[in-house]
């Protein structure tokens, strides 16, 4: 295959439907590759889960209870394996399952400690591993903040892929000057350094830096496309992806 030269290093992958292929195969595999399957898929989506629980009210100990109660009833009534490529997104579905679980526990009154079999990721686990802190939003709902945080959690997924891409090709003043000059003013709402204040730092001319951040902002890109190739629906719908978690983190492509 041919390198393309927009890339800091590897090679451009076909169009592939892994987490797709993954949740179909839920339907007829053997118990313990099933187990493997939903630790990657809660290992995945447990953080937009645990802050859409969050923005509803929960404090973080009860949010995990409600978020573990969540994941082992999905996996009593095998729901996961139900999801379908035909339905649309795999997250909309998770999304959907989840605001009826919710309406459910407050109809019911039934917040209880739950645990999956032996086998499945715990939540306290992960949320620890993360030291995660939740800033209660003002003026967001419950279901953007769920995308919100998704793509958050996707984008920092690609960052540490172009950041280990970077580091074995001996680019890493690559990935310092666009993480600077593009992806920490987009997360964290600041105004962006220029490239005359950050070429000194690295002892580049501002030119230089240019085609730095020009480099790695095209691996980004790339990144980000296979990324999210692996669970969108078609070519089309992952171009569309990639400009959704553009405007959900509200920084252009």
């Amino acid at each position: 295959m041919q390198q393309d030269s927009t890339q800091i290093g590897g090679q451009v992958r076909s169009f592939p439907t892994t987490q797709w292929n993954l949740i179909q195969s839920l339907r007829s595999c053997a118990p313990e590759i099933k187990n493997q399957i939903l630790d990657g898929l809660i290992a995945r989506y447990w953080k937009p889960v645990y802050y859409f629980v969050r923005s509803q009210g929960h404090g973080n100990e009860e949010a995990k209870d409600l978020v573990q109660g969540f994941f082992a009833a999905c996996l009593e009534r095998d729901a996961l394996a139900q999801a379908d490529v035909a339905r649309g997104r795999f997250r909309t579905f998770l999304l959907t399952a989840l605001t009826n679980y919710m309406r459910n526990v407050h109809r019911d009154g039934n917040a209880q400690k739950r645990r999956p079999a032996g086998g499945i990721l715990s939540l306290d686990a992960l949320v620890d591993a993360e030291d995660v802190a939740f800033q209660p939003p003002t003026n967001e709902t419950p279901e953007h903040i769920f995308s919100r945080t998704w793509a958050q959690d996707l984008v920092h997924r690609v960052l540490r892929a172009l950041e280990d891409e970077c580091a074995v090709t001996g680019k890493q003043d690559h990935f310092a000057l666009f993480r600077a000059r593009i992806i920490e003013p987009a997360l964290e709402g600041t105004k962006a350094p220029s490239l005359a204040e950050l070429a000194p730092r690295f002892g580049i001319t501002e030119k230089q830096a240019a085609n730095y951040v020009l480099t790695a902002r095209r691996a980004y890109q790339r990144l980000l496309r296979d990324e999210i190739s692996t669970y969108a629906l078609s070519e089309e719908d992952a171009a569309e992806e990639v400009g959704n978690v553009y405007n959900m983190l509200g920084h252009s492509q």
